[in-house]
Formats: structure tokens, sequence, C-alpha cells
């Protein structure tokens, strides 16, 4: 079976299904790796963000939320079903992220994320943001609490 990359369009205005799916996702991933909150927040961002996901058989696996600001792309949030991490889905729906973004003409995508030392599972998530090309561009101290970390990656 291949995997399928779709492009979905504001879903939580029009595709009820993937939406349930990004959100059953979202809640098996609350507490490790995100606060309660990003359940309300999710919802409000599927009214007005798009969304590409990689799905296997009907089923979501993998999904990033993104937006464009001031000429990039700025991933609001990813997530990989915890039942099928370190199978490569992230990477992969990246990959093809990435390619449909710079054939789009965009030359940079970025996102903000907890800084490992107010959540330890945090170290592995940059691991893979940079294993997949992103830098770390600025620290802040100022968002969420105990601050946050701009990554970038410039396509080419």
């Amino acid at each position: 079976m291949n995997n399928e990359i779709t492009l979905y369009q504001r879903p939580g205005l029009n595709n009820h299904r993937i939406e349930q799916q990004i959100l059953d996702i979202t809640q098996r991933m609350v507490d490790r790796w995100f606060s309660k909150d990003v359940i309300s927040d999710t919802l409000v961002d599927l009214k007005f963000h798009d969304v590409i996901c990689l799905e296997r058989e009907d089923q979501l696996k993998s999904f990033i939320i993104f937006t464009s600001y001031e000429g990039s792309i700025r991933i609001s949030l990813m997530g990989t079903d915890p039942s099928e991490h370190n199978k490569g889905y992230g990477s992969e729906l990246l990959k093809q992220f990435f390619n449909y973004l710079f054939i789009n003409g965009y030359k940079k995508v970025e996102l903000f994320t907890v800084k490992p030392n107010n959540n330890p599972q945090y170290t592995a998530t940059i691991a893979f943001y940079q294993k997949n090309g992103f830098v770390l561009e600025k620290e802040y101290v100022e968002i969420w609490q105990g601050g946050a970390l701009k990554l970038v990656k410039t396509l080419e």
C-alpha cells in the first residue's frame, strides 16, 4: 500500500472526516507533547489554515497545519499518530510538503516549538526538525510559559 499525500483547504469548514482524525491524533498527544488548550486552538486553526496530510488506507497517519505569513509558510501544528511514530511518516510528509511549497514559490518555512528545558520530550522534537533541515533561528523568553524556539528551513 502506498501513502497518499493530500492537501485540504480549511478542513474545519468543509471536511469533517479529516478534521475529526486530526483532533483524535491531537487528543492522543495531549499531556506528552501538547497542552490541553491545543484542542480548542486546533478547532479554530482548521477553519482558517490549510492542512497537508499523509494517509494510508483512508487513515490519517501524519498532518501539518500551516498558513502563509509575511511571504513564508508557518507551521502551526504538526502531529503523527503516536502509535505510528518512528515509521518515517512525519519525514515523508515534510519532504513532500517542502517540494509542494518550493514549486509554489515559497523560500522559507518556520515554526515555533517548546524549549526542551520546559518539556524534555521536545529534545526529540527538535532533533526531528533538525534532521529534516530546520535550524534554530531565535530563542524567545517572552512567549509561552518558559519561552519558545523559532526553527526555520530554507527551501532550495
